[in-house]
């Protein structure tokens, strides 16, 4: 099954959290920092779920705080927007993937969360933040 499809498969994908610590003339960098705050104080809750949907996408997030859940949303909604951009179709410089499953979401949602997704997730809600 597609990564993709999988992220998706979840159920939390409807974040509201930039929605929430946005205010009206914010620019970029001041939304990043609010949300890299806000991340810290959840970070042992979202970090324990990453790990957990690494292992196994049949994991139960029940009886995690809702907060990290939203946050985790965030991720996976920026993780999608690059999945979706990405084609492995017959024209497609990339081939198949080479990780795992667990490997790509774990890395998907944390590494590449922390070097281009939180800015991807700002600069796409910034486009457009009603």
């Amino acid at each position: 099954m597609n990564i993709l499809v999988k992220l998706m498969s979840i159920g939390v994908l409807d974040s509201n959290v930039l929605q929430r610590l946005y205010r009206p003339g914010m620019k970029a960098p001041e939304l990043r920092k609010a949300l890299a705050e806000y991340e810290s104080v959840w970070f042992r809750e979202v970090d324990t779920v990453i790990c957990r949907m690494s292992l196994s996408l049949d994991s139960q997030l029940y009886g995690f705080p809702l907060q990290a859940l939203d946050i985790l949303a965030c991720r996976v909604s920026a993780a999608s927007v690059l999945l979706g951009s990405l084609s492995t179709g017959k024209h497609s410089p990339f081939g198949p993937p080479v990780w795992s499953t667990g490997e790509c979401i774990h890395w998907l949602l944390s590494d590449w969360w922390e070097e281009h997704g939180r800015s991807s997730s700002v600069d796409i809600f910034l486009s457009n933040p009603g």
